[in-house]
C-alpha cells in the first residue's frame, strides 16, 4: 500500500499497543493521532513534551503517573467514568506528540499509558505486566 511509506513506525507501535492494552482506545488513539499529525510544529513546546523534565524517559513516565495521581486525589473518587477520559485524552494528546518529537520512546509511552488507563480504572484488554 503507497500510504505505507507515510506511516511513523514509532507512532503505529504506540498505537497499536495502547489499543492492545486499553479496551476501547481505538477513538482516543485516533484523536491523539489526528491532533499530533496536524499540530503546527512551530508552536510546540518541546518543554512542555518533555513534562516538565530533562526528557529522560523515566523521568517523564513517572511525572505522567504523578500526575495522574494528583488528579485522582483532587477529584476524591468523585470523577466519572467521562471525565476519567477525557483526562486519558488530554494525557495521550501529550504523550503521542512527545512520541512524534522523539521525545519519549514508543516502549515507554505505551507502558506508561497502560498504567495511567489502569490507575484511572479505565477498562483494560489485558493485565499491567
Amino acid at each position: 500500500d503507497i500510504l505505507d511509506e507515510y506511516k511513523d513506525r514509532k507512532l503505529e507501535y504506540l498505537r497499536e499497543n495502547v489499543e492492545e492494552n486499553v479496551s476501547n482506545a481505538d477513538g482516543m488513539m485516533s484523536q491523539a493521532l489526528m491532533k499530533a499529525l496536524s499540530d503546527d510544529d512551530d508552536s510546540k513546546d518541546m518543554e512542555d513534551l518533555a513534562w516538565g523534565g530533562q526528557g529522560d524517559n523515566i523521568e517523564i513516565e513517572a511525572s505522567i503517573l504523578c500526575e495522574t495521581n494528583d488528579w485522582l486525589k483532587r477529584k476524591k473518587d468523585i470523577a466519572s467514568i467521562d471525565q476519567r477520559r477525557t483526562f486519558m485524552q488530554e494525557m495521550l494528546n501529550k504523550m503521542v506528540a512527545s512520541v512524534r518529537y522523539n521525545i519519549v520512546s514508543p516502549q515507554i509511552a505505551s507502558r506508561t499509558m497502560h498504567g495511567c488507563a489502569a490507575m484511572l480504572e479505565l477498562p483494560l484488554a489485558c493485565d499491567l505486566p
